[in-house]
């Protein structure tokens, strides 16, 4: 669970994001523009703050290790186990992934390419193919 928390962790995108204000003239005016980093665990829907402060600590701890349980992942002959449960990423942050795919998978009528979509974009096709490529050279060897 603590490799889907990694993926819920690292999934984001950057999307515009405009401040708008009343201007009598125009009605309505964009007073800045900027860009914003959207997390996939802020897709999760909830009204505590015990959430959003595990959300926080969670995201702090992993930006410190990022990189470093990412070199791991990249190139690393056994699993990061040690690495991610560093992160001590809430059981919630998995589950969001989980769910994704699940939903994913039912909402296509079990169609493998919108998976494969998912899949890649949460870079978990590239690691499901190093991982086999490491198991394939281990056991020819």
């Amino acid at each position: 669970m603590q490799f889907l928390a990694f993926v819920c962790l690292r999934a984001h995108v950057l999307v515009d994001a405009a401040m708008t204000c009343w201007d009598a003239a125009r009605s309505l005016a964009v007073r800045s523009s900027t860009q914003h980093t959207a997390h996939l665990m802020q897709c999760l829907l909830h009204s505590r703050k015990a959430l959003l402060y595990k959300q926080r600590d969670a995201l702090a701890r992993f930006q410190r290790g990022q990189e470093e349980i990412a070199r791991a992942l990249e190139n690393g002959h056994t699993f990061s186990w040690a690495m991610l449960a560093r992160l001590q990423a809430p059981k919630f942050l998995g589950d969001i992934v989980e769910s994704l795919l699940h939903a994913v998978y039912l909402d296509s009528n079990s169609d493998m390419d919108a998976m494969r979509g998912v899949l890649e974009r949460l870079g978990l096709m590239v690691e499901a193919q190093a991982r086999l490529v490491k198991r394939l050279a281990y056991v020819q060897v």
